[in-house]
């Protein structure tokens, strides 16, 4: 895993990488408002795999109050963006990583400004922001993703399944039968 610290404020007092590491590494940190919370024991926090060896790296970007920042990204782990409101969080990754990686996915030449390297080793890019995952309250983040429809032929696939009859529909969320009779398959029924 790794963690990518914007600040060390908000707006125009942030817009640096004012730490990253993994998580050992910022919880050694004191001087960060992210290495001072992660110095905390938090029982939740563990080290993961260390990821596919590839690194995305982003230079000289800027935008906003990120001035000519560079960040690496490792590849196939989970990586944390961290930072007070205003830092750049979002500006670095909508506004910088994932309109180049997509550029890159899509052979699209970039005109001037950041150099992306390592988008070699990126074979889909997928970006997940706050906005509603699906036209209904059940959606789940596999939906969005696109792989619902694989999970659903491979449950429909298991013996006890075909034993009973039931298709890919019977694993949907928005079909009677498929989902959950007492919250219409939105995790939680009113009382």
């Amino acid at each position: 895993d790794h963690v990518i610290d914007l600040g060390p404020g908000g707006g125009r007092h942030g817009g640096h990488i004012v730490a990253q590491g993994t998580p050992a590494e910022l919880r050694r940190l004191a001087d960060t408002p992210t290495g001072r919370l992660m110095a905390r024991p938090a029982p939740t926090l563990s080290e993961g795999a260390a990821g596919s060896g590839h690194v995305l790296a982003l230079r000289g970007f800027t935008r906003h109050n990120l001035v000519d920042v560079d960040v690496d990204v490792p590849l196939g782990a989970l990586v944390v963006v961290t930072g007070v409101s205003g830092a750049g969080k979002s500006t670095l990754v909508h506004g910088g990583l994932v309109p180049a990686v997509a550029d890159v996915l899509a052979d699209r030449r970039r005109a001037g400004g950041a150099r992306l390297e390592g988008a070699e080793h990126v074979g889909r890019l997928v970006e997940v922001d706050a906005s509603p995952l699906g036209s209904t309250p059940r959606s789940v983040p596999a939906t969005y993703l696109g792989i619902w429809d694989d999970l659903r032929r491979l449950l429909a696939a298991t013996p006890e399944a075909r034993a009973r009859g039931y298709g890919p529909g019977r694993f949907s969320f928005n079909t009677p039968g498929g989902r959950c009779p007492a919250c219409d398959g939105r995790g939680e029924a009113v009382v």
